[in-house]
């Protein structure tokens, strides 16, 4: 090469040309991921550096996921940046902005927490800024065979001191105001490039930042004046290495102590005396002897870590509703609120609900326990989340969203649970934005010495600080306690008082109730699943001080939070032993149960909703002893719905010797006991042959004596075999069967010298056989338990000269069917349970009416009132032996397991009443349209509406006012809903009917309940009952239910 030994233009070519390759690498990082606004994202984080020549973002001290960059208080993208030398010790660096915008308000850009005010943005194009900085020489001395034989290499580094630039012209030039926000921004654009602390893809740069430091000459630190200095930067180059576990799930950078070597270069030290240098170098020395070795021993050296089995958790979102897909974000209605991506696995196929219930029925089992209860982990944090949404408008709430005393304030988020298998939870508390108090640095006198550490008192020097998104993770114990032993605030009784479980069996004797709750005054902090960003800013001990305070409010928060109840999560009433309540509680325990270990180090790891653990509360009812047995955990303990309409908050589970046999089969006995006809006498009488019949009902003997149902061998043929099969009747496919029969069968002779009476031999046979059909196959919307009777009556007789025989045939059919519809539960009787006479099969002669005889002796309806009554006060309306706090469970979708248990599942009865009203005001509103013609609704909803009205909320009456029982639009006057129940004691208010005397309703914004006998004792009226809707004006209709 020919030059006059000024070999600066080859130097600026050489550097210009490496600036223009690392541009074209950052702009080809910009093209592949131009959308990423999420700049807590992993992705963006690995990228920020590499893209920073093309494109840079001023994220502020806390990077948060925005929507679109006039979110930021500036964005840019930049052409290719350009290198000039001016002397021998300075250069021009010089910047064109292609694009973006700033935001006047600069002085705030560094506040946490901070949302910028867009219309204070200013566009940017095509600016061109130039910097004239300081450059600095130095090289690096070494020898390697692979690149020659000399005995020492020299490589030239030039260094450029972003530090030091100065902004030396803006073109085209700006307004004085524009020109400070943008060299602000542009400033920390350059210091952004300074920090670019990885040298290259196997090296990093390891600083240890030293604030203060004082060194003595003796131990005695409380006598001695030590020398004292300041802003200390010691470095290390360090090697660092990827590691990579749990099948590619985990990347790890971990640096290589053992390669650590002191940098001059990137170490600062004011300080230019010897004294000052001396102690600099001892401290050198003791990092990399012995200080390096103890980061290695705690595991401190792992730089980064990224887990793709691990949740991103954002508080501002509703509960999630987790996804069965391997590899989607988790969505639902309110909003997105974790997210994962799930590590790459062998392909399986999705398998939907119908697999889930499919379980939920083989494999579901009691463990010996009366009563089984699972509450998902995902009804926890929809209780949580229901709570916080109210929590401003609630002053019994208010604590769960916004909490401040002495020294601290914030403002929170729902809080988040995740269960562990070994009995306890996690619990996060997410602080939205907040502001708190330390201990003024100046204030702080001889800081060298170490005391325990204690929060500021309000009548200190303080230092107020804000912050925003903070996350403090705490594991808290389970436990269920008596209520008498708890200490909780009058306002939660009073409110408890009015809940639906409170009232529902206000006249049990000796009743009292169980809370499990979590602990929240015995939390332990969990540092490893927190997010202390927001207050990791500020120099000395102000870090720590700021940590240490908001972990200490926050324990003190949650003592405030289980004062006022707001830790209980699930409450169930325990009755005595001599209580006759089938299903309820007299002894209890719980547990938690998962389908694989759930630790704190794996707790935070995606799953899919239908394999999250899942508490549950067992129990034993009637009096009887409960024996602990560890129940397991199956898929269909809980059923995760895709959205609202089959979401589901847990399950509860009646043991088949609680439901099936002391409800159903019970009640069905009374059926059996009516429809089964039994000879009371059979004999001559006045030369005639007379028979007396009766039911097993009414016999003197047998009335106190239960008809017993027997159970059927499941059938083995498929179903269109079994219909074929010998002895089966086409219908045990995928079912339970009983069958009750009964024969009673007398024979007479007579014979005499009388010649008053026929001489001969008489006979009547009675049989009686019912069957009964339960189904173990789920089918969504309805459970149809079908029910069959014959009845057969036979009279013959035979003398010298004649032989007889008669015979009446009479059967009926009626099925129970339990409909899931927007409200909950619905318990109706269908088919034809009137008993069908056929023709009358008669031999011989014979003048006795035997249908006429049959029909007398058998009901003319079946009766199944008691069995409607006991379903209908069990499963509709509120679920009455549990409870999630203040709130109330409504049931859905029941279904027998193979085994003969009842599953249901368990719904937010808010939700359903809501539900049913929207329904039924649209449909209502679509009848509007002809008013003379007859409007049915639903009576559970009347009924239900109907209490509802009478608890006086003023939401809900705005919700019936907007259509619910209206006439056609062209009528003027305000609508007026009567019950024959109601219309002596009701007046017309608001549009709706409501008493004199209303109570606060269970949806009001002040307190919840309402009477729960109102609602049973409404619920239970006569299906066929007609209810007149009266409408001011001409129209008039009456609707049957």
């Amino acid at each position: 090469m020919c030059h006059d030994g000024n070999s600066a233009g080859a130097s600026q070519r050489y550097l210009n040309a490496q600036i223009t390759a690392l541009y074209q690498t950052a702009y080809e990082c910009v093209q592949s991921c131009s959308g990423e606004l999420d700049f807590k994202s992993a992705s963006y984080d690995r990228s920020k550096y590499t893209r920073s020549l093309a494109q840079y973002h001023f994220v502020g001290p806390k990077p948060r996921k925005v929507f679109s960059t006039a979110e930021l208080f500036f964005s840019a993208q930049f052409d290719q940046p350009r290198l000039t030398f001016i002397c021998n010790h300075e250069a021009i660096f010089y910047l064109h902005v292609r694009e973006g915008h700033y935001n006047l308000d600069y002085q705030k850009a560094n506040v946490a927490g901070y949302r910028v005010e867009a219309h204070k943005n200013r566009a940017l194009k095509d600016i061109t800024v130039a910097f004239r900085m300081k450059f600095s020489r130095t090289g690096i001395k070494g020898s390697s065979s692979k690149i020659g034989n000399g005995s020492n290499h020299l490589i030239q580094l030039m260094i450029l001191d972003f530090g030091s630039a100065k902004l030396q012209s803006f073109r085209p030039t700006l307004a004085h105001e524009d020109t400070e926000a943008l060299t602000f921004y542009l400033r920390n654009y350059l210091q952004f490039l300074e920090n670019v602390r990885a040298l290259c893809r196997d090296e990093v740069i390891l600083t240890y930042t030293i604030d203060s430091i004082a060194f003595f000459k003796t131990d005695d630190w409380s006598k001695e004046t030590p020398e004292e200095f300041h802003n200390w930067q010691i470095a290390f180059i360090v090697d660092v290495s990827e590691e990579k576990e749990c099948d590619g799930a985990v990347t790890r950078l971990v640096m290589n102590l053992e390669t650590a070597r002191f940098s001059h270069h990137f170490s600062v030290i004011t300080e230019t005396s010897e004294v000052a240098l001396g102690y600099f170098y001892q401290i050198v020395h003791f990092l990399s002897v012995d200080y390096l070795d103890v980061i290695t021993q705690y595991k401190m050296h792992r730089v980064w870590h990224h887990d793709t089995r691990v949740i991103t958790v954002t508080h501002t979102a509703a509960p999630i509703q987790e996804s069965s897909d391997e590899n989607e974000e988790m969505i639902d209605e309110e909003g997105s609120a974790w997210k994962y991506t799930a590590t790459d696995k062998k392909w399986q196929r999705r398998h939907g609900q119908l697999t889930l219930w499919h379980e939920r029925i083989e494999k579901t089992t009691m463990f010996g326990y009366d009563q089984v209860l699972a509450i998902s982990e995902e009804s926890i944090n929809q209780m949580f989340f229901s709570l916080w949404s109210r929590a401003s408008k609630s002053e019994f709430d208010g604590a769960l969203a916004k909490w401040s005393k002495e020294i601290f304030s914030a403002s929170f988020e729902a809080i988040r649970v995740r269960l562990l298998s070994n009995g306890k939870a996690i619990v996060w508390i997410g602080i939205h934005d907040g502001q708190l108090r330390v201990k003024s640095e100046s204030d702080k006198k001889s800081w060298w010495q170490r005391h325990s550490w204690k929060p500021a008192k309000p009548t200190d020097k303080t230092e107020t600080h804000e912050f925003s998104d903070l996350s403090l993770a705490f594991e808290v114990n389970i436990k269920m306690e008596e209520q008498h032993s708890m200490t909780l605030s009058e306002s939660w009784f009073s409110r408890f008082h009015l809940t639906h479980l409170f009232q529902a069996h206000a006249d049990a004797p000796e009743r009292l109730f169980k809370h499990l709750l979590f602990d929240f005054a015995n939390a332990t902090f969990r540092s490893e699943l927190s997010n202390v960003d927001c207050l990791c800013e500020g120099k000395g001990r102000q870090v720590v001080d700021k940590l240490e305070t908001a972990i200490c409010y926050t324990r003190k928060y949650l003592v405030d939070l289980a004062h006022h109840g707001h830790n209980i999560i699930h409450t169930v009433p325990i009755f005595s032993a001599s209580c006759k309540s089938l299903f309820g509680f007299t002894s209890v325990a719980h547990c938690i149960v998962a389908k694989e270990k759930v630790t704190v180090e794996n707790c935070g790891h995606a799953r899919k909703g239908s394999e999250a653990p899942a508490i549950l509360i067992v129990g034993t009812c009637g009096g009887r002893q409960l024996t602990f047995v560890q129940p397991q955990w199956h898929a269909g303990l809980v059923i995760c719905g895709s959205g609202k309409s089959q979401s589901s908050l847990g399950t509860v589970c009646l043991s088949k010797a609680a439901f099936l046999e002391g409800c159903l089969l019970k009640n069905l006995e009374r059926v059996n006991a009516t429809t089964t006809i039994v000879p009371n006498f059979a004999g001559v009488i006045d030369g005639q042959w007379n028979f007396d019949l009766t039911t097993w009902a009414t016999h003197a003997f047998r009335k106190n004596r239960a008809c017993k149902w027997k159970v059927v061998e499941c059938c083995q043929h498929g179903e269109k075999e079994c219909k074929g099969a010998k002895g089966c009747a086409g219908e045990a496919h995928g079912s339970l069967q009983y069958i009750w029969e009964h024969r009673d069968g007398w024979s007479h002779e007579h014979e005499g010298t009388s010649h008053d009476e026929n001489d001969g031999q008489y006979s009547i046979d009675c049989r009686t056989r019912n069957r009964l059909t339960i189904p173990t196959t789920y089918r969504p919307g309805a459970l149809e338990i079908k029910m069959k009777g014959e009845s057969i009556l036979t009279v013959a007789g035979k003398d010298e000269c004649n032989e007889w025989s008669k015979q009446s045939t009479a059967t009926w059919e009626a099925s129970i069917c339990i409909y899931s519809r927007p409200g909950g539960l619905a318990v109706q009787v269908t088919g034809s349970p009137k008993p069908r006479f056929a023709e009358a099969v008669c031999s011989g002669a014979c003048n006795i009416d035997i249908t006429k005889v049959h029909s007398q002796n058998l009901p003319q309806t079946v009766d199944f009132e008691d069995l409607l009554t006991d379903l209908r006060t069990t499963l509709q309306g509120t679920w009455e032996y549990s409870a999630p706090g203040h709130l109330a469970y409504g049931i859905t979708n029941p279904v027998f397991t193979v085994t003969g248990d009842l599953v249901c599942q368990l719904a937010s009865y808010d939700a359903l009443m809501k539900k049913e009203i929207a329904v039924t005001t649209a449909a209502a509103t679509t009848t509007t349209t002809t008013p003379m013609s007859p409007v049915r609704k639903n009576k559970s909803l009347m009924a239900r509406s109907s209490m509802l009205l009478k608890t006086g909320s003023s939401s809900l009456l705005s919700i019936l006012d907007g259509g619910l029982l209206t006439s056609s639009s062209s009528i003027a006057e305000t609508p007026m809903v009567r019950t024959p129940s109601e219309a002596g004691g009701a007046s017309i208010s608001g549009g709706a009917t409501t008493k004199q005397q209303s109570q606060s309703s269970f949806f009001s914004k002040e307190v919840s309940g309402y009477s729960v006998s109102e609602m049973k004792s409404e619920s239970k009226v006569s299906l066929t009952e007609k209810t007149s809707v009266q409408v001011q004006g001409d129209a008039k209709a009456t609707v049957g239910f």
